[in-house]
């Protein structure tokens, strides 16, 4: 069930990024909640990634981040949620994700 849940959020999330990307920019929230995709999709995506820059920027919209927490995240999404994706799901995450990275300015 948690394995569903994870997959069905990140298709929903990487959707919603692509699109959101191409028509407008995302706002702080949608960037703050992106960042821990982002960084748990480096590796599979081939994505340049300046982590410094993407933890600061949460510290900024998160004062009292708990990081435990965030880096749980970053694994979860990692180890169950992309690898769920079929090659045509995983295209489009990644191309989402790049259009995130390239607005934040998060590229390293």
């Amino acid at each position: 069930m948690l394995k569903r849940l994870c997959a069905l959020s990140l298709l929903v999330w990487s959707a919603g990024a692509a699109s959101a990307a191409a028509e407008d920019l995302l706002s702080p929230e949608q960037l703050e909640n992106a960042s821990t995709w982002v960084l748990a999709s480096e590796q599979v995506c081939g994505l340049s990634l300046n982590p410094a820059r993407i933890r600061a920027f949460v510290a900024q919209q998160v004062p009292d981040m708990n990081w435990a927490l965030f880096q749980f995240q970053v694994d979860a999404r990692r180890k169950r949620g992309i690898p769920l994706l079929n090659a045509e799901q995983l295209q489009r995450h990644c191309q989402g994700m790049r259009q995130v990275i390239q607005q934040a300015g998060w590229g390293g």
